[in-house]
């Protein structure tokens, strides 16, 4: 997992610095997915992000987290981008004070964008996971 304002990267930089982190925690194999932590509200740079991840790691299961309700900003060649580049988008269930959002809601907000239902799942907090859940839980030391 890594996000471009930790180190106020650019998109490319993103994508090379990711990358470099594959290498030197040796995942050159599939094992190791990938979670690009990008709340900018900026269509072009995450496209641009994924088309230079996608020149280095093409096969690398790979997942974009963004904060809930911000399918008002997503285009329609963001969305295709995603929809065609097998990235999975996992909008948060909870807002930056961690109280909840509802999961049904973050997910329909960005499939009612194009994204393909199939390519949304949710991050949800750690500390109040529901009964029946799918997705990502985060913060990690927050798990049960």
């Amino acid at each position: 997992m890594r996000g471009p304002s930790w180190d106020s990267l650019g998109a490319i930089d993103l994508a090379r610095t990711l990358d470099a982190d594959l290498v030197r925690l040796g995942s050159g194999q599939s094992q190791c997915a990938v979670l690009a932590d990008i709340e900018y509200h900026d269509p072009a740079y995450i496209i641009a992000f994924l088309t230079e991840w996608r020149q280095l790691r093409p096969h690398r299961v790979t997942g974009w987290t963004l904060e809930p309700l911000q399918g008002g900003w997503v285009t329609p060649m963001l969305a295709h981008v995603i929809g065609t580049d097998v990235i999975d988008a996992y909008p948060q269930t909870y807002l930056g004070n961690m109280s909840p959002v509802a999961p049904d809601l973050v997910r329909c907000d960005l499939i009612e964008r194009g994204i393909p239902r199939g390519r949304v799942e949710a991050v949800y907090n750690a500390a109040d996971i529901p009964t029946h859940w799918d997705g990502i839980a985060f913060p990690f030391h927050e798990l049960p």
